[in-house]
């Protein structure tokens, strides 16, 4: 997969000598998977590798090791290239760099969860109505992009509940729903 991306055998090579390059190339095929530019997985390769060497250093052996050195890395790599130049650049940088090893350790080690968002759930009323989304999908026949919208506007709602403290739909109200 490399290959596709690196023209010079060379860089392939040295990609390939780091100690977790099993999960820099599982990364590579899952961006590919995703239509990641090239510009994307040419610019998230080298820092994988310089996390690996960084971790190796530090004295991780296994892949499940590695998670420990991610913020000790992001921190490293923030001093060195974005020294002087304002928190929000600094932020900018240290998202930069993590979110691509937290996506390549989310494939490579089973059960990590990354610091990242957490995902929202495609149903956020699936326990008040189990199958709602397979009803509009198989009765109502409604088309992806229609199942997606309400899938948005449902996520909206139970933010707003969550805002104004409605826990039960049961508590709704006429002045609630209005507002």
């Amino acid at each position: 997969m490399l290959e596709s991306y690196y023209v010079r055998p060379e860089t392939v090579d040295r990609i390939r000598c780091s100690w977790i390059t099993s999960a820099i190339e599982q990364y590579v095929a899952w961006m590919a998977e995703q239509s990641y530019t090239v510009r994307s997985v040419l610019h998230r390769v080298p820092i994988l590798v310089r996390f690996g060497e960084y971790a190796k250093a530090q004295g991780a052996k296994e892949l499940t090791q590695l998670p420990e050195h991610v913020e000790p890395f992001v921190q490293a790599w923030v001093r060195e290239r974005a020294h002087g130049k304002g928190p929000a650049r600094a932020r900018h940088a240290a998202q930069e760099v993590r979110n691509p090893i937290c996506q390549m350790l989310e494939l490579a080690i089973p059960g990590y969860v990354g610091p990242g968002r957490p995902h929202k759930p495609d149903n956020p009323f699936e326990r008040q109505a189990p199958g709602f989304f397979v009803y509009l999908v198989e009765e109502k026949g409604l088309r992806p992009r229609s199942v997606d919208q309400y899938r948005f506007h449902l996520r909206q709602f139970a933010a707003f509940l969550a805002r104004v403290s409605v826990d039960d739909l049961a508590t709704l109200s006429p002045p609630v729903l209005s507002s």
